[in-house]
Parts: C-alpha cells; sequence; structure tokens
C-alpha cells in the first residue's frame, strides 16, 4: 500500500510540469520610454528651431552623456527642413510663397498738420530663391468739417537679386503724394547694392546705390534731379509673439534732400492678428512754401496677416 501511495506521488510531481507547460505565459511588461529622449524627439518633429533648441538645451543639461545624441538629431531636423524648403522654392510658381499684411488703424500728426485720422496699409512679399519681391501702398487721410487736413499716399515695388549668401542687387520704384508737404506727385527710381549683415532673430539689410527723383509740385513747376539713396531695414523678434522693427531710408540730392523713418512694434494677438503700435518721422531739407522740415505721425493699428 505505501508502494503505491509512493508511485502515485512520483506520478503526481512529473505531471505537474506538464500542466504548466500547458499555461500560457505571462504577458511581458513594455520597458518605459525615456521621457527625455520622447520629449526631445517630440520637440524635433513638431517644434519651431527656437522651441526645439529650448528643450535640447534643457535635456542636454539633465543628461550630458547623451547631449551629442539630441543634439545631432536637432541637426538632422534642420537639414531636412532646409532641404524641404529648397525644394519648394525651385518648383513654386510665380503667384505662390507670398506674404501678405493688411492694416488699419487711426493716426495722429503734429507738425504742419495736427490731427486725428485713419490710415491703411498693404505689405507684400515673396522671398524666392534667387529673387526677393516687396511691394507697399499706403494711405493716411482726415477731413474734418467738410475741409481735408491730411492727404498722402504712397507706393513702391522692390526686387532684389541674391546673387551671394548676403550680397543681392536692388531695384526700386517710389511713387508719394502729400500736398501737404507741397507736392501732388513725387517718383523715385534707384538701383544699387545690398548687404543682409545680420540674419536669425535679429535681421539687418543695408542698401545703397544712384537714384533719380522727379517731383510735380501742388503751386506748379517741376524739378528732376540725380541723387544717392541708402537704407536701413531692422528687425528683431523679441519674443515669438513680439518683434521691433525699424527701417529708414534717405535720400540726398542738390535741391532737397529727405530722410523717412517708421519704428514699429508689433504684438501677436491670436490667429492671423496683430497690434502694431509705429512712429514715423519725414525730414524734408529744403521743405517749400515755409512749410516745416519735421513732420511725424503716430499710429496704433491692427494688423492681419494671410
Amino acid at each position: 500500500m505505501r508502494r503505491v501511495i509512493w508511485i502515485m506521488a512520483i506520478s503526481a510531481g512529473i505531471a505537474q510540469p506538464a500542466l504548466a507547460a500547458d499555461t500560457p505565459p505571462p504577458t511581458p511588461v513594455a520597458p518605459q520610454s525615456d521621457p527625455l529622449t520622447a520629449m526631445v524627439e517630440s520637440a524635433v518633429a513638431k517644434g519651431s528651431d527656437a522651441e526645439m533648441d529650448a528643450v535640447i538645451k534643457y535635456a542636454a543639461e539633465a543628461a550630458p552623456d547623451r547631449a551629442g545624441q539630441f543634439r545631432a538629431l536637432a541637426d538632422r531636423r534642420r537639414k531636412a527642413r532646409a532641404e524641404e524648403r529648397l525644394a519648394r522654392l525651385r518648383h513654386a510658381s510665380a503667384l505662390a510663397l507670398w506674404d501678405g499684411q493688411i492694416e488699419l488703424g487711426g493716426f495722429r500728426t503734429t507738425g504742419n498738420t495736427d490731427t486725428v485720422g485713419l490710415s491703411g496699409a498693404l505689405r507684400m512679399k515673396r522671398e524666392g530663391l534667387k529673387w526677393r519681391h516687396k511691394f507697399e501702398a499706403s494711405a493716411d487721410y482726415q477731413q474734418s468739417a467738410g475741409l481735408t487736413s491730411r492727404e498722402r499716399y504712397t507706393g513702391s515695388y522692390e526686387n532684389n537679386y541674391k546673387f551671394d549668401e548676403k550680397a543681392y542687387l536692388v531695384s526700386l520704384v517710389q511713387y508719394e503724394n502729400d500736398r501737404f508737404l507741397g507736392y501732388d506727385a513725387r517718383y523715385a527710381a534707384s538701383a544699387g547694392l545690398g548687404y543682409r549683415a545680420l540674419e536669425g532673430r535679429i535681421t539687418l539689410d543695408l542698401e545703397a546705390g544712384p537714384a533719380m527723383r522727379s517731383t510735380r509740385f501742388t503751386a506748379g513747376g517741376s524739378e528732376t534731379a540725380i541723387a544717392g539713396r541708402g537704407s536701413i531695414d531692422f528687425s528683431w523678434k523679441l519674443s515669438p509673439t513680439v518683434k521691433l522693427e525699424q527701417d529708414v531710408s534717405l535720400y540726398v540730392d542738390k535741391i532737397n534732400s529727405s530722410v523717412v523713418g517708421t519704428t514699429s512694434l508689433n504684438a501677436k494677438l491670436f490667429g492671423p492678428l496683430s497690434a502694431r503700435f509705429s512712429y514715423h518721422v519725414q525730414f524734408e531739407g529744403e521743405p517749400i512754401d515755409g512749410r516745416e522740415q519735421l513732420d511725424t505721425l503716430s499710429r496704433a493699428s491692427l494688423v492681419y496677416d494671410f
């Protein structure tokens, strides 16, 4: 009897592994992903260059031994973006790649006029592989008690041929109409060289060259003069939503020299809308009929990007 019990016990022990073999193995637990790597990969895939650099800086400080790996991911993404941009520029049609702004707002002037009124502007720009095109038009108008106290219209078209990474050729035509400054129409055409001294968060373009200006005066008569033109175009992106801009242009000739400058602060509101605060200065070296040399214009306006 003891032998039978012993044999049964041995048989049960041998059978047990067979039963265990028929049981499905436990589901393996997936290894937890590295949060730093996941964060960097997300920033590289979806973020802008500024966001990507900020995330990688944080990740490199947290894991110095993997800093090179994180920077390599960012470098590959930048290279891919650059290649995508070049391909897009090469195959873009003449009507593609245009960016624009419509600005509507109010102004207050001092100098030859002291009024409050309305203003509007349209700006368009196309940045191609070799060519850059810029178009601008603006209008300021004020009527008080049935009398027009300010009326100014401007328009310009500029194109640049980029023959070098930083240097380019410039051609520019401009039109101005401001009878409160003494002229019904003033036309200017110029050509020259431009140089992009800075590019990135801070952009600085310098331009210079010969020009010709023709003015038709409100009192009658006209004059044409050979001039020299220079300009400074400065932009500083203070944050992802705030940008400071300064544009200055200078015409020098033997009859009348003039300087025009605009300082503006642009702040993103939501979507395509921004607020723009600007201060415009126009100086005429030889104003006619005893008019003041300096005119200023302060604007607060809304800007729609398209």
